[in-house]
């Protein structure tokens, strides 16, 4: 079943509900994050910024994430504008002996043509929506995320999707009419867990944000056991039919 991964900060600490939970690193420090991580037993991500262009606060380099991290015991760091595998390999190597698996960000356009390599390198990936439709254009976004789904269903690995999923309910109190459909297709395209960023981290209703997709996640589960009972169903009725008539 999918589930629900909430950005955190110190604006709203701790949503309650969360199945996964992630840090952005370019905000905060070592000591601020463990403050609320060492609360939690659920699996914890926490992001290394890259060279982000956007604005960052925190002055800790993903070298000193990346030691913190490992030290600490976390599930999961994840690895932002991933170009080729080797980015990969590279930082794995230096979690060697530790528990701490690496998260591709996918957001760009390498990261796009190199995607069966990275997956491969990788414990998992998250397809950053944002950044990767500035990367390869908005109108290209619904088939590589359908691509990315199938690379990482073939190799067996963790996959999230991020990025803009209820983006009105960091404000509003229920998300719109194209944000659900939007949420119960990537259920359907088989991700692990779906990703809130600013809708947790900033947003007014964290707890109304994971209730709704909650809803919308048991609703695309319903929807797949129903399809699949017919699928076998129509599947009988085929055979019946075949040895009835000798074909």
């Amino acid at each position: 079943m999918t589930g629900v991964l909430c950005t955190i900060s110190p604006q709203n600490g701790l949503v309650p509900g969360a199945d996964f939970v992630r840090w952005n690193g370019a905000f905060g420090s070592p000591p601020e994050v463990q403050k609320y991580f060492q609360q939690l037993a659920v699996p914890r991500l926490l992001d290394l910024p890259g060279p982000r262009m956007k604005p960052r606060t925190s002055r800790i380099s993903d070298d000193e994430w990346l030691v913190f991290a490992r030290d600490a015991g976390y599930e999961y760091v994840g690895l932002s504008y991933v170009r080729h595998a080797q980015q990969i390999l590279e930082l794995k190597e230096r979690l060697r002996g530790s528990r701490t698996g690496m998260i591709a960000k996918i957001e760009t356009r390498e990261a796009v043509d190199n995607l069966d390599t990275i997956v491969e390198a990788s414990d998992g990936v998250m397809i950053d929506r944002g950044d990767l439709s500035t990367a390869i254009g908005v109108l290209a976004l619904g088939a590589v995320q359908k691509h990315v789904a199938q690379a990482c269903r073939r190799q067996k690995k963790l996959m999230i999707i991020a990025t803009g999923l209820f983006a009105s309910m960091r404000s509003a109190e229920q998300p719109g009419i194209s944000e659900v459909s939007d949420a119960f297709n990537a259920v359907l395209d088989g991700a692990d867990y779906l990703m809130f960023a600013e809708e947790t981290a900033l947003g007014r209703h964290p707890e109304l944000v994971v209730a709704a997709m909650r809803k919308v996640i048991e609703a695309a589960d319903s929807y797949r056991a129903l399809a699949s009972d017919r699928d076998e169903s129509e599947a009988g009725d085929a055979k019946r039919r075949s040895r009835t008539t000798g074909t």
